[in-house]
């Protein structure tokens, strides 16, 4: 960090010359609300990566700028803390973090983050309560607990339990060591304990020791605290004060506890002492709160909490002090009792903020601010919501004049004896001499508008002249003469000005006369009593953009620009345009109250969301907000001024800011950016080594919806921290992602990648070194050369296998054609060749034998209809809408009626509660209807029987079809006398059925077919 710069940083906030003003610190505030484990915080440290670690009652925690990883122990794992009580911490030269807890000292291991204990062995009651920690020039660490002063060698990772024979009459042994410190240069240990303060001399052995505390200056029993300044000053504080100790000279002065006066200690303790640059210290005053001592002028300022301001300290009782390293942006981190951690950022309160503190009297009467001025003799006046306000520069104080009235909304010098001041009740002159209000103008009808109207601005041509920007109207006011003339907005006629609610009046360099007012800007033709109306969007594709226009501003070089609630304005003369930008090009927000130029020419411009300085070359934007100490992100119409010495005012609904442009300046400190957490389909995963110093991760094919979370460890301000992040051999560009800090990926394909993310610091400075972690994904076994080469062998198999497949369906296909074509022939051609035959007959003998004639034609007729029967029954067994099992026992059922009711026989049919749905083959359906239908034919010509039934049953894939007759039955045991019972058990054996008939003479016949449906 330069230190020059933190110098600057430092004395800008000590120096009460500057400002007039006590110096400020502002804390913000980390409580258990945030994610502390525990409020009551003894230890802070930052370690080698920059994470901030504290130590409290219930746990260790680890800070990333954003949210805490808590730390606990657990009695069953040996590698979490010895305790959760934490009480000191350390960074040693190699950069490893050492914790002293109630029940042991640990190192934290950063890769596998967890713990390795040690404690004493044969330690006597309380040695293994670590109350603080030191590592000397020799790399020695140093163990103060509760029985007395150890030492513990770093290398062998061992206690030395020799110490304290080899000092001579040591006399912390058994005694609580709270502090400890060396001088290296000579060589001297310095042991604060609970009875007193001994300095040990290192150079032979036996070691000895000086007891220092029992010197008359010294003051206080128990040293709490001690801290060693070069050239050879040893500060101790005690529980009676501060103590210095000049070695050189060995002799002490005492700072004892001064509670009634200001510039003292106001309580005893002095817990803590760390060093303040550039010339002071810092002193945890428990119970007094946080004290700046000031070692130029012997003085002590004081920081306690305040009921009345939320950023200040938390609680004063204060255990631990720290000062991280983050470059410029240095931060005081305050650990207190019950309330948490405070911390403050010199760099981050870039501006000097005046408010109303309802405990200090002289502070701003009213945080709500109108409008600034400086009268003839450079003083500053400020108006507000409830009084008008000198700033008293010499005492630091504001006076207030005119509590009683509210709103005071503008300010003017009129001369040096009186000013304008523009009020919700119209216009007012305020007496210097005498403070007093009064009305300027005479109580006439023709001034109504002076007394009636709200003054929002007020443009002085002379000492009596002025413009008066009203609710009511434009206002020209002569108070010498009392002459006013009144201008008004007309809706027909586009010559007047643009509303009666006007905001501002200017007049350019060149003369003209400018008027900014809700629903547009005019130019006062003054010659001819006019206005000329600027063009407005989207009339005009490059006219003005917005509703109300609030300020007209001339810059040095003579340039216009107009402030809007859409945005802020450039007007370019010679084409009648206008530049426009707003929050798309960086504005921090639509609404610009005022502009104001600074020495450099950048312009300063107040929005509802901070303030940003506007650079008219680069046209860029940087943009400040309530973080970096304004009063709010919200300003009010009005409230800006540049000082003539070159300050820059800006007010608001929090008070106001008054600053010097060329002291705000951007860090540029590049906070590191760290890789934190790893999500593996969006749930937190351990590594093998942690991710906050792994390199790689390596991942199954199938993991591959995973996610990065990274913080910049800039602590000073996190909510201005913008992000990008990219995974190399994925996204060809950066993806930035604002203040989003989770960077998420789905899908992605087996590959090795490497995943970067960058951030900026706290003013948007980006770091040019990303945090980087290398990704592999493997590849899947049928991603492989050997699987591709096996896949293709079974893709070979495969098409072989297919192409078999079709060669019998094919040949299935000719099959089942040659077997319809023989079933048309044997149904069809024979009976047609006999129709043709028996009508070549007829032919021939119908003239000669007309009765025999008949017969055949009746033949004739009856072969064309067992031929149209036949064809009937092959497209039936053909058509695939007849393979389901339903279909084919409806068709069954309804044969069964019309081959028996004619013959008078009585044919029932009983099928089963519920049928499954079951698709039959051509084949299977076939076969059943023909084996029944000739089952049917044959109880209708032989049986004599009365009766027929028919049964079916369905069990799984097992169809049971039963055929039964009442008739006069057969004897199986006959040789049959026709084809007629091969057939049909050609026909089962065909489709892989079993049949079965029973019979006996006068017993009926029952046929059985068990079908099988695969």
């Amino acid at each position: 960090m330069s230190g020059s710069l933190f110098t600057q940083i430092l004395l800008i906030a000590f120096a009460s010359t500057l400002f007039g003003q006590p110096p400020q610190l502002r804390f913000s505030h980390l409580t258990h609300a945030d994610g502390l484990s525990q409020s009551t915080v003894y230890a802070i440290v930052q370690d080698a990566r920059g994470f901030m670690w504290f130590g409290t009652e219930d746990g260790l925690n680890r800070y990333d700028g954003y949210e805490f990883r808590v730390f606990y122990h657990h009695p069953t794992d040996s590698s979490s803390l010895p305790a959760s009580t934490v009480l000191s911490l350390l960074l040693d030269h190699s950069g490893r973090l050492w914790v002293g807890t109630v029940n042991g000292l640990c190192r934290y291991n950063d890769s596998t983050e967890t713990f390795q204990t040690f404690r004493l062995p044969q330690a006597p009651p309380g040695a293994n309560d670590i109350r603080t920690l030191y590592e000397d020039n020799h790399q020695t660490l140093w163990v103060g607990t509760s029985a007395g002063l150890f030492r513990f060698d770093l290398f062998s990772l061992s206690f030395d339990t020799t110490l304290n024979p080899l000092i001579v009459a040591a006399p912390f042994t058994g005694k609580t060591v709270f502090a400890i410190t060396e001088d290296s240069i000579r060589n001297r240990l310095y042991v604060g304990y609970s009875e007193g303060l001994a300095e040990i001399a290192r150079g032979t052995l036996p070691l000895s020791c000086r007891l220092l505390s029992e010197n008359p200056s010294f003051q206080g029993r128990t040293v709490y605290s001690l801290h060693w300044e070069r050239p050879g000053i040893l500060w101790a504080g005690t529980d009676m004060g501060l103590n210095r100790h000049r070695v050189d000279q060995d002799t002490w002065h005492a700072y004892p506890p001064q509670p009634g006066d200001p510039r003292q200690l106001s309580q005893p303790i002095v817990w803590r002492i760390i060093p303040a640059p550039p010339n002071g210290l810092w002193l945890a005053n428990f119970g007094g709160g946080l004290v700046y001592f000031d070692r130029a002028t012997q003085t002590f300022h004081r920081y306690a909490h305040d009921t009345h301001n939320p950023a200040s300290l938390s609680n004063n009782r204060v255990l631990a002090l720290y000062q991280s390293r983050a470059g410029e942006d240095q931060g005081l981190w305050v650990g207190t009792v019950s309330n948490g951690i405070n911390v403050w950022f010199p760099g981050k309160q870039k501006f000097q903020r005046y408010e109303h503190r309802p405990d200090k009297p002289g502070s701003l009467f009213n945080n709500t601010v109108y409008s600034f001025a400086e009268d003839f003799q450079g003083r500053l006046w400020i108006c507000t919501a409830n009084s008008l306000e000198l700033w008293d520069e010499p005492n630091s104080q504001f006076i207030h004049f005119g509590q009683d009235a509210s709103d005071y909304y503008c300010v003017q010098p009129r001369n040096a004896a009186a000013l304008w001041v523009g009020r919700l009740d119209g216009l007012w002159q305020f007496d210097l001499q005498q403070h007093r209000f009064r009305r300027p103008f005479p109580e006439q009808n023709a001034f109504a508008v002076l007394k009636n109207a709200a003054i929002l601005a007020i443009y002085s041509e002379t000492n009596d002249e002025i413009w008066l920007a009203t609710r009511k109207g434009l206002v020209y006011y002569h108070a010498r003469q009392q002459r006013i003339r009144h201008f008004t907005h007309s809706n027909s006629d586009s010559t007047t000005i643009p509303s009666n609610d006007v905001r501002w009046i200017m007049r350019t360099t060149s003369g003209e006369l400018w008027v900014a007012a809700a629903r547009g800007v005019a130019v006062f033709e003054e010659n001819q009593s006019v206005f000329r109306r600027l063009p407005r969007f989207p009339h005009h594709s490059r006219g003005l953009r917005g509703d109300v226009f609030f300020h007209i501003f001339e810059s040095r070089d003579r340039t216009l620009w107009i402030a809007s609630d859409a945005g802020l304005h450039r007007y370019q003369p010679a084409t009648g345009n206008f530049d426009f930008w707003s929050e798309a090009e960086g504005l921090p927000n639509h609404v610009v109250y005022g502009i104001v130029e600074d020495d450099a020419g950048k312009l300063w411009l107040s929005t509802n969301r901070g303030l940003s300085r506007f650079d008219p070359v680069k046209e860029t934007f940087t943009n400040f907000t309530a973080d970096d100490g304004l009063q709010a992100d919200e300003f009010n119409m009005g409230a800006f001024l540049r000082r003539t010495n070159g300050e820059l005012l800006f007010g608001g609904i929090g008070g106001f800011n008054r600053f010097h442009p060329d002291q705000i300046t951007l860090s540029s400190f590049t906070p590191p950016v760290v890789i934190h957490r790893f999500r593996l389909f969006n749930e937190p995963i351990k590594l093998p080594i942690a991710i906050t110093v792994g390199t790689q991760i390596t991942l199954g094919h199938r993991q591959n919806f995973f996610s990065f979370e990274f913080s910049s460890l800039d602590f000073s301000n996190p909510s201005k921290i913008q992000y990008r992040y990219r995974l190399k051999g994925l996204d060809e560009n950066w993806v930035h992602s604002g203040n989003r800090r989770l960077a998420a990926y789905t899908n992605v394909p087996p590959g090795d990648y490497l995943f970067e993310v960058q951030a900026t610091n706290s003013d948007g400075i980006w770091n040019a070194t990303p945090a980087r972690i290398a990704l592999s994904i493997a590849t899947p076994f049928w991603a492989t050369g050997w699987f591709r080469l096996l896949g293709i062998g079974l893709v070979v198999i495969l098409i072989l296998g297919i192409r078999r497949y079709q060669l019998k369906k094919i040949q299935e296909i000719i099959t089942i054609r040659a077997r319809i074509a023989a079933d048309l022939h044997d149904e069809l051609a024979s009976s047609l060749a006999s129709v043709q035959l028996y009508a070549e007959v007829v032919e021939r003998q119908f003239s000669q034998a007309p009765q025999e004639a008949t017969t055949i034609l009746q033949r004739i007729r009856h072969l064309s209809r067992e031929a149209m029967e036949g064809i009937g029954q092959i497209v039936w067994a053909v058509d695939p809408r007849h393979d389901p099992l339903e279909d084919l026992l409806n068709t069954l059922c309804t044969e069964g009626v019309q081959l028996f009711s004619a013959a008078g026989i009585t044919f029932s049919y009983h099928p089963p509660e519920h049928v499954k749905s079951l698709i039959l083959s051509p084949d299977q359906r076939r076969a059943i209807y023909l084996i029944l239908k000739e089952g049917m034919n044959n109880s209708l010509q032989h049986a004599q029987c009365t009766e027929v039934r028919l049964h079916f049953e369905q069990y799984r894939k097992t169809l049971k079809f039963t055929l039964e007759d009442n008739g006069i039955g057969f004897d199986p045991i006959a040789p049959p006398s026709g084809h007629g019972m091969h057939n049909l058990k050609t026909r089962a054996n065909h489709i892989g059925a079993h049949l079965t008939i029973e019979s006996h003479p006068h017993s009926g016949t029952r046929l059985h077919l068990h079908v099988k449906i695969t």
